[in-house]
């Protein structure tokens, strides 16, 4: 049976080792969702999401996109908030601020990371990032691959952030 990380209103959602998107137009609060979700892991219940067990859960915050500034400030100012943590639990929390590496290193080091520490919660804020060019569907199919297989190895769950089309009327993901 599937072991689900989180439960809304009572059903199950976030399974363990498999991948999840979360997509948006942009500044529509997908990265909102993602502290939510992270915030999960150190408390019992957030905007009527839980845990499904009392046991604790670690995250790993894989960001390609914020300043290293923003990284901070959203930790600081939303997840921890929401968490009702007064100190950074270094133990059950690992983030990484790449937006500075190059897209080939990336991939790389998200599976070295994801072996290292084999967090319960992946978010990977933004998945378009891994790749040169989101419209080679080679290279974008050998990567969501790559990561399908990563979480099932791990058993994790990997929330993965991707954005939707520029335009109003196009609802489709980019890429």
């Amino acid at each position: 049976p599937m072991e689900f990380l989180f439960e809304l209103f009572g059903k199950p959602c976030f399974p363990r080792g498999e991948l999840v998107a979360v997509s948006g137009k942009a500044k529509s609060g997908k990265t909102f969702i993602s502290s939510v979700l992270m915030s999960l892991c150190f408390k019992q219940e957030v905007l009527s999401v839980r845990p499904t067990d009392d046991k604790p859960l670690s995250v790993m915050w894989f960001d390609t996109e914020q300043s290293e500034e923003s990284t901070q400030d959203i930790l600081k100012n939303r997840i921890m908030p929401l968490a009702g943590l007064s100190e950074f639990p270094i133990e059950r929390f690992n983030i990484f601020n790449v937006r500075a590496d190059f897209w080939q290193e990336r991939l790389p080091l998200l599976e070295t990371a994801i072996r290292k520490y084999t967090p319960d919660l992946v978010i990977v804020d933004g998945i378009r990032d891994l790749v040169n060019d989101i419209n080679d569907g080679v290279m974008s199919q050998e990567v969501i691959e790559r990561l399908m297989h990563l979480a099932g190895e791990t058993r994790c769950c990997m929330v993965n952030i991707l954005h939707q089309n520029k335009a109003l009327e196009d609802k489709n993901l980019r890429g």
